[in-house]
Formats: structure tokens, sequence, C-alpha cells
């Protein structure tokens, strides 16, 4: 429960950080496990690192959603016209890069919550801590029990994650005789997006 105290986060108060802090602690209020004497030193890091990992995400959402409710209420025509001024602006509002870095920003968030999440089953499935392997006590026998399946599927999915994290807002193209020279196509990796923030991929929410 240490690595939940308040006095640690208050210390480096990323909103976030805080906030799953809380939650944690409010979830394991009154329970009897954490009474209980502690086996080791310190406890892995999916585990004892769940407030700065996930809490650096969460702070990753709100900036993200910050930026898109920006965006849609936004004017990003070109030229852009101002009727009280009557005057007609040439601009760079078109410009895709507050959506790109945000979509990147967003990506690596949701894929780092998989990464810590899987980590957190391996911990589960692999022996540790006097649980059975494969929380089976015929593990080792059943070479392809659901347990093994569904860790397979994580690393799977994991893995699909770290490949598809890619920075949208260095994808930079020429176009229209050079005149766009550097024409953003952020909304691209709105694909991407899709494959690491999968919610049948069902680790993202794992304690």
């Amino acid at each position: 429960i240490e690595p939940f105290d308040e006095k640690l986060h208050r210390v480096r108060p990323h909103e976030g950080q805080v906030m799953v802090a809380a939650s944690i602690n409010e979830i394991l209020r009154g329970s009897e496990i954490v009474k209980t004497e502690k086996q080791a030193v310190q406890d892995p890091y999916a585990f004892r690192c769940i407030p700065q990992v996930h809490g650096a995400s969460w702070d990753t959402f709100n900036f993200v959603e910050k930026t898109i409710l920006t965006e849609i209420n936004a004017v990003t025509d070109n030229p852009t016209l101002f009727p009280e001024e009557d005057e007609i602006l040439s601009g760079g509002n078109f410009h895709a890069q507050p959506i790109a870095l945000a979509m990147d920003f967003l990506a690596i968030a949701l894929a780092e919550l998989g990464n810590i999440s899987e980590r957190r089953i391996f911990q589960l499935l692999s022996g540790q801590r006097d649980l059975p392997v494969y929380l089976t006590e015929n593990g080792g026998l059943l070479t392809f029990n659901a347990s093994q399946i569904e860790k397979l599927n994580k690393v799977n999915y994991k893995a699909a994650r770290r490949a598809v994290v890619k920075q949208a807002q260095s994808k930079t193209l020429v176009a229209n005789a050079k005149r766009q020279a550097q024409a953003n196509v952020a909304t691209y990796f709105e694909i991407p997006l899709r494959i690491a923030g999968r919610p049948d991929v069902k680790v993202v929410a794992t304690f």
C-alpha cells in the first residue's frame, strides 16, 4: 500500500498521478489483505508505478480532449471571412499540427496503459508470489489452457500497439506544386489509434 500513500504524490503532484493514487486508496479502503505482512521490500514496477503511469496517461487524455474540443469548435477555412471587420484573410488555420501532436500523444498514452497492464497479467499468470503458474495446479502440463491463450493474445496485441505508435506530426508531404510544402497527414493516424486503443484488448483496466 506504500506506493499509493498520499504523501508520496503530494511531493510530485501531477494531477493524474494524484487522482489515480487516491482512487486506488479508495478501492482498498477497509481491505484486510493490505494489513497482512509484506513479503517483499518493493513491489514490481507494474504495480508500484500505477499512479505514475496511469496518471500520466490520464493527463494525456485530458490534454487531447481539450485540443479536440478547441479544434471542433474552431474555424479552419482558408481564406477566412471576417464580415464585421469587412476583411478576408488567408492564413494557415487549416494545418493539422495541433491534432497530429495530440494523436501521437494519445497513441503513446494508450500503448503505455496496455504495456503496464500486460506486465501485471504476466505477474498474475507466471507463478509469482506463491501463485500457481497460469493459476492452475497443472499449468505446466496444459500447454494450451485458456490462461496461456489469453496471455498470448495480450502479447500479440501489445506488439501490435507498439507497431502502430508512430509519429503523425513528423509525417508531412509536399503537395500542390510545392506551395503546400508541409502538408500534414494527421487524420491518417486515426487508423493506428483504433488499434492502439481497441476495447477488445481488455488490458487497459486491469490492476
